[in-house]
């Protein structure tokens, strides 16, 4: 198991299969029947199905067998034997899936496809501060600077917060923590890195409470 933070990757199958779905838990299970989409529904199959072979690899067991614990804010946890294994946390977007992987602890992550967005000007103006909304001029610094808050959120654990124009990521990478100060005036703490990857053009954001590797990059991963 590595040591370090690791940032996966995947492309998921178009029609996953009976041994797809036979790796679900019975809750899992409940939800993907209740996709009216097949295409959804797919995805929904597909990708919890590879987070869960993803977890096992690394964190040991069978895929079926892993538990979870649905957490604060939706935040998933593992339980049992592998809760101290170490942290993860997933995102999606269309047909690509992005799995966080901290022996060491909580990781927040996001993935989005960057394409044009017809309310983006509207969203920007309720949850974006006014130095972001100068820099998102493009979907791509959009959806970095969007990306970035999710994986701040899904961190920290506060899930969406009421104002979130006050929490200011901006679109540019820094070596240097985020300090947020939440409603409650609980100070919080992370380091965030982005990247773009292209073909087709996604915007990728971790955030961690502790320094990331200045080595760390997204690796593909078969479905």
């Amino acid at each position: 198991m590595a040591a370090n933070i690791q940032l996966l990757v995947c492309r998921l199958a178009e029609e996953p299969g009976a041994a797809e779905r036979a790796l679900l838990g019975a809750d899992e299970r409940e939800r993907a029947a209740k996709f009216r989409f097949d295409l959804h529904r797919n995805r929904y199959v597909a990708r919890h199905g590879w987070i869960r072979r993803q977890l096992a690899r690394r964190y040991g067991g069978a895929p079926r067998d892993l538990d979870f614990d649905p957490g604060v804010h939706g935040k998933p946890r593992l339980r049992g034997a592998w809760a101290q294994r170490g942290g993860f946390n997933a995102s999606s977007s269309q047909d690509y899936a992005l799995l966080g992987l901290d022996p060491r602890g909580e990781i927040g992550v996001d993935i989005e496809c960057i394409r044009p967005f017809k309310d983006a000007a509207d969203f920007a103006a309720h949850s974006f501060s006014d130095s972001e909304r100068r820099q998102a001029r493009s979907p791509a610094a959009f959806f970095r600077i969007w990306t970035r808050k999710e994986a701040f959120l899904k961190c920290t654990g506060l899930g969406l917060v009421d104002d979130l124009a006050s929490l200011q990521v901006g679109s540019r990478n820094s070596r240097r923590p985020l300090r947020y100060t939440d409603a409650a005036g609980v100070l919080h703490v992370c380091y965030l890195w982005t990247w773009v990857l292209d073909a087709p053009p996604r915007a990728i954001s971790v955030a961690s409470p502790r320094p990331l590797p200045p080595e760390l990059e997204p690796e593909t991963e078969a479905p």
